[in-house]
């Protein structure tokens, strides 16, 4: 190889794996880029820049970086002979745009030819755990940790895990691992605080928690979102700064839809002519965003349950009841098991005055997984609450 390659290949990993410190991913994606574009061929180096691209998405949500990245390591994963790395990535991306099964034989090649690659094995236990296979899932975690567990990565994901099924006692634990591990990493404190505002309402320890990612420097794009969740837990005590974080977050982050949605709720439920108008603004950009993703998406066959429960939302607070009932119904038809989605229902009923059904559809999202905390965020929902009784419907808990 070209020295001046293989030297720019080194800068790029280096930075690659130092991602977290501001500018080296950047730096990662420029050097690695460079170096993709003089060797194409190179199977490690396909499979770090498409691993480069896919951490730049992770900060900026921006589509075209994953789309980037999945058909680079496509092109790469798909050879005859794929290298370990290759799948690994492919795999790991797969994963991210919740198409588990798709990642499952891709992360087995990468675990035949390496079976002490741990980020592989956590990639598959993390695609195991959205199949519904929880027990496999728990297994390959342990397998994990085992081979490496001071890995923040792997506790992080499983962090993830513990929450999809509805293990709230097991997922601050995870993240607070996280944050002793890597205590210059924000992603710890970040996740720890969403987990005690949205599954506790603990706003004191959300707060905490948030404000010490936000110390740790983030990316002004993933400062946005860390100050979308900190406005989110100050809205109750604290009104007006909350206002001032959430309105920080959008001018940080521009083009993150949670961002605006969450700005647009929390104007909405503050009342007042000009609030209700400058929410349905927020919610028209956050609709518009989402309509673009969803269509550069759908291109690529990516299909976002995530992004279609946004869009419930923001249908709803838009007025716009024919779509989002017809919205609503199919996720909840097609993603039964789903609490975001039985949450989401559960606003868009009582935002159409059906309260009957609203009171279902929260009992539902309860017995999933959702609390009564995290149902007291929820403004359409706050008038609700008095009828109904989380003794209905005991929260899940799995073992």
């Amino acid at each position: 190889m070209d020295p001046q390659v293989a030297e720019l290949h080194l800068e790029g990993l280096g930075a690659l794996r130092n991602r977290h410190a501001k500018g080296s991913l950047e730096k990662a994606v420029r050097d690695l880029r460079l170096a993709h574009t003089q060797r194409p061929d190179d199977r490690d180096i396909c499979a770090d820049y498409a691993e480069a691209l896919l951490w730049t998405f992770d900060q900026t949500k921006d589509h075209e970086d994953l789309i980037l990245a999945e058909e680079v390591a496509k092109r790469n994963a798909q050879r005859k002979l794929a290298s370990e790395r290759a799948s690994a990535v492919l795999g790991m991306i797969l994963v991210m745009t919740d198409r588990p099964s798709e990642a499952v034989p891709h992360l087995r090649n990468a675990l035949e030819l390496s079976r002490s690659n741990t980020r592989a094995r956590v990639d598959l236990a993390s695609a195991l755990g959205k199949m519904g296979q929880a027990e496999e899932a728990s297994t390959e975690f342990d397998r994990a940790t085992a081979l490496d567990p001071g890995d923040w990565y792997v506790h992080n994901l499983r962090g993830m895990f513990w929450m999809d099924e509805g293990r709230f006692d097991l997922v601050e634990q995870e993240f607070q691992k996280v944050a002793r591990i890597a205590p210059g990493n924000y992603q710890g404190f970040a996740n720890a605080g969403s987990c005690a505002l949205l599954h506790r309402g603990d706003r004191a320890a959300a707060r905490t928690q948030l404000e010490a990612a936000l110390a740790n420097n983030p990316p002004v794009v993933m400062a946005g979102e860390i100050r979308r969740r900190l406005g989110w837990a100050l809205l109750v005590d604290e009104p007006d700064r909350a206002l001032w974080e959430l309105e920080t977050a959008t001018r940080e982050a521009p083009a993150n839809l949670e961002c605006a949605m969450v700005l647009g709720a929390a104007l909405m439920s503050r009342g007042g002519s000009e609030g209700h108008a400058r929410a349905l603004e927020e919610y028209g950009r956050a609709l518009r965003l989402l309509d673009q993703r969803i269509r550069r998406l759908s291109k690529h066959a990516i299909d976002s349950v995530n992004d279609r429960i946004n869009r419930s939302l923001c249908l709803a607070a838009l007025g716009r009841s024919a779509e989002t009932a017809t919205e609503i119904g199919r996720l909840v038809s097609e993603a039964s098991k789903n609490p975001e989605a039985w949450l989401v229902s559960a606003i868009v009923e009582s935002m159409a005055g059906r309260k009957d059904r609203a009171l279902e559809a929260m009992r539902i999202a309860h017995r999933l997984g959702i609390s009564e905390a995290r149902m007291r965020e929820e403004w359409p929902l706050k008038p609700l609450l008095q009828d109904f009784t989380g003794d209905e419907c005991p929260l899940r808990k799995k073992t």
